[in-house]
Formats: structure tokens, sequence, C-alpha cells
């Protein structure tokens, strides 16, 4: 079932437009020469917050409350008593508890800033006129969701309907009148007809739809009547009331370029497979890391079957068939402090013992969301430990058989952002806290997710 669950993620993704990174040999050198004098840092830990610091600009202070558990606001809450702390603290309590129910939020906003006229935060929030605005804007009444149901994506698009349908029922409440109908984009060849009948039915929010090709062929329309979102992504300039949501691997990428960095790392060797999904993943971290000072000292792309028990000893520099195992740890190059492993599950758990077996346990690993199946398999997993890895909320935390899936937890979102999309624009500042991560909405009309990281302990993420 796992390697099924594993195959129908991979057949997912590989609809994203893919990018290519030149490679003329399984090996690629650009090392550096100051680059063995990098200190190597001895944490490989994934940071946690420090203690709450409510000092500096708004905007940092309000960043690192973001992500505080309520529970630590509380505590620091009754231990102050200090009015602009108390301030940030119920102000960073109140984001937390109404994050995705933009009316609360805003009528608890309004409500904050009464009792704190004079309160550095007030420069998040924005001016009374936009926050009448957000609590009056009227919920849809009729979505229409365009999926394939038949056919070579039906599993994709079943999971998607299935994760938007538990959202919808949960939160029918708020809106008891709205309704969703289903539109099969495998039974048409003409994506926009489909959209038009969508509307002329009546519907004014279309969710979808799911394929590269059919995402690519509506988004190049030049009308769009109401609100749409897309469930995977272009490379085009997007029109207005077009967005773009989904599992994008471009957005793991650059925050795994990013942690490696804010870690103290700076010298990497990328390991990933040759092909042309993985290295639409490697483009954007390379370019990510490169763009924040760091370096890249030599990288491994492997072919569909690849000999890693000759390889990885090659990458290491150590002559694998005449050395002892006691002189490797002297004869393992030290030029870099981190590794990039861009892998499925399975190869990983090839690669991860043998980078330990040649004294490279002490590098820490970064991967992103592709190195874990997201199913629970401690039995397997296990020979991933270490590995650094983010992941979406909803698979770290469900964990549930069946119910982790990722396409569901898309599902999810989709059913959340149709209802709460405006939020995004006109509330920069409170981002919404998902299934699939932290969502905001770039200035490209794509809505990004910052997702948590993890690393893996005796097989699970933890």
């Amino acid at each position: 079932m796992i390697r099924n669950f594993i195959g129908i993620l991979v057949a997912f993704l590989a609809l994203f437009s893919l990018s290519s990174c030149k490679t003329t040999h399984f090996f690629g050198s650009n090392q550096s020469s100051d680059a063995a004098h990098t200190k190597t840092p001895q944490n490989t830990k994934p940071s946690v917050p420090a203690d709450l610091a409510l000092q500096g600009d708004p905007a940092t202070i309000w960043k690192h409350l973001q992500k505080t558990p309520v529970a630590k606001l509380q505590s620091t809450l009754n231990k102050t008593s200090d009015p602009t702390e108390k301030g940030w603290l119920t102000l960073a309590m109140t984001y937390q508890n109404y994050h995705q129910n933009t009316k609360s939020l805003v009528d608890q906003l309004q409500h904050w800033r009464k009792e704190n006229p004079n309160h550095p935060a007030l420069s998040l929030i924005p001016n009374d006129a936009i926050l009448s605005q957000l609590s009056q804007n009227p919920y849809p009444k009729h979505i229409a969701l365009l999926l394939p149901l038949k056919g070579q994506f039906s599993a994709q698009g079943q999971m998607v309907r299935d994760g938007f349908l538990s959202a919808y029922y949960e939160t029918l409440s708020k809106n008891p009148g709205q309704t969703v109908t289903f539109y099969d984009t495998s039974r048409t060849s003409n994506i926009y007809s489909l959209y038009q009948k969508a509307i002329s039915n009546g519907s004014d929010m279309i969710v979808g739809p799911l394929t590269k090709e059919n995402v690519s062929e509506l988004s190049q329309q030049n009308r769009y009547p109401v609100t749409t979102i897309a469930l995977n992504y272009t490379d085009q300039t997007l029109p207005k009331n077009f967005f773009e949501f989904g599992l994008s691997p471009k957005d793991e990428a650059i925050q795994l370029a990013i942690k490696a960095r804010e870690m103290g790392y700076a010298n990497a060797i990328i390991i990933a497979p040759k092909d042309d999904w993985s290295q639409r993943i490697a483009k954007p971290l390379l370019t990510e890391w490169q763009k924040s000072g760091g370096k890249i000292v030599d990288s491994y792309y492997y072919p569909s079957r690849a000999k890693f028990a000759e390889d990885i000893p090659t990458l290491l520099h150590v002559d694998s068939k005449n050395i002892s195992k006691t002189k490797i740890a002297e004869a393992r190059r030290k030029d870099f402090d981190a590794i990039f492993l861009i892998a499925q599950p399975d190869d990983g758990r090839e690669i991860v013992p043998l980078l330990k077996y040649y004294e490279a346990s002490n590098i820490p690993i970064f991967s992103t969301s592709v190195i874990y199946s997201g199913i629970p398999s401690p039995e397997k997993d296990h020979h991933l430990n270490g590995i650094i890895f983010c992941d979406i909320p909803w698979v770290l935390h469900k964990n549930a058989k069946g119910l982790s899936n990722r396409l569901y937890a898309v599902g999810r979102d989709a059913a959340l952002l149709s209802n709460e999309l405006p939020r995004l624009s006109q509330l920069p500042n409170f981002p919404i806290n998902a299934a699939t991560g932290t969502l905001t909405l770039s200035s490209s009309q794509h809505i990004y997710r910052q997702v948590p990281w993890t690393e893996m302990r005796n097989g699970h993420p933890e």
C-alpha cells in the first residue's frame, strides 16, 4: 500500500512544470578553497522558538509570537504587568484562537484596538474600513469543484474531493445554505467550456481544476467572472480573480535552503535522482541557497538503477575497496557541513545508512516531504533517523492511516480558502494556519505554504 500511495503522490506532483539542471556526470564539483575552513555547527536538531522576546520592531515580534503555543502565551501573560507586553500577548492569543474564522477574528481585532489605542502592533492591523469590509464579505453560496473523478488522475481527484467534503461539513453551520457541485474534468477536452457551464449553473466560487494541463489551459482565458482557485501551478502571470494553490515542491525547496542557512550551515552536498521532477526541486533549492551565501561543494545526481554502495563512498572521497573501517573518518572529505537529500523513501533508506557508515553521521541531512511516505512505517523509516525535513501539519499531526494523505489535506484547505480567501490579501499579517501549512498570498496570486520542520527519530517524525 505504501508503494501505491507514493506512486499516486509522485504522479500528482509530476503534473507540475519541470525544470532541469544541466549535468554531464553523476558527480559535479563546485568546490571552494575556503570551504574546509567553515566551522561546522554541532547541533543538528531543528531549532525551536527561544523564550518569548517582546522587544524589537513590530514585524519581528509578531513573526515570533505567531508561532508561539497558546499555553506559553497564557503563561507569560499571567506573569507580566506591562501593558505593552499584555497587548502583544493578547493579540497573539486572539490570532491563534480565531485564525481560521475571519469574521470572528475581525470582531476580536476591533475590540483589541479599542483596548490598546497606542500599542505598536496597531501598525500590523488594517484600518477600520478594511476590517468592516472583511466582516461583511459574504461567503459564496454555490461552490463548483472541477476535479478528475474518472480516468488516469481519478485517485488524486477523489482524495481532494473527500478532503474538501470533510472540511465543508465541519463548517457548514457558518453558512447553512451553501451548496457544492462537482464537475468531472476527465469527461471534457475543453476545460473552459466546463468552467463556463459551472458559472451558468449559478456557481459563484470555482475550485479547481487539478491537473497542470487543465490549469494551464484555463489560466490563458481572458475572463473570470467569479473567484477561481486552481489546484496546481503554472509559470504564467495570473489574471484577475485567478489564484493558484497546491503542494508546490518549489515552496518546500526554498524553505529547505532558508532553514539550513538559519541553522548556520554554508557548504552543502546535494544528492538527488537524475530526473526532471527531482531537478524541479533542486533548481529553486540551489538558487535560494546560493542567493543567501551558501555554496554547493559537490553534487550526486543518480540514475534510476544507481549503485549507491559504490557511489556514496566515491562522493565522500573514500576508497571503499582499499580502506579499513577505522581509517574512513580520517579519509572522508571535510569540506562540507550539510547534505541536501532529495529522494523517495526507498532510496533514502539505502543512502542514509551508507552516509553514516562512511562517517558522515555528524553532518545534518536536510530534505523535503518527498523523503517521507506520510504513513507511519517505523520498521522501515528507522533507516532515515536523523533526517531534518519539512512536511505539512496534517501529515505530521494526524498520522492516521487513510487520513494522512497530503491530497486529502489539499482538499480540506481548498474548502477553507473558498470561504476565507479575501482574508489573505486584506489581513496579510494574519495568515491562516491550515492543514497544508501556514497560508499567505504572494503578489503573483500564488497561495504560499510555510511548512513546519521535524526530525526522524526511531522511525517517526518528532
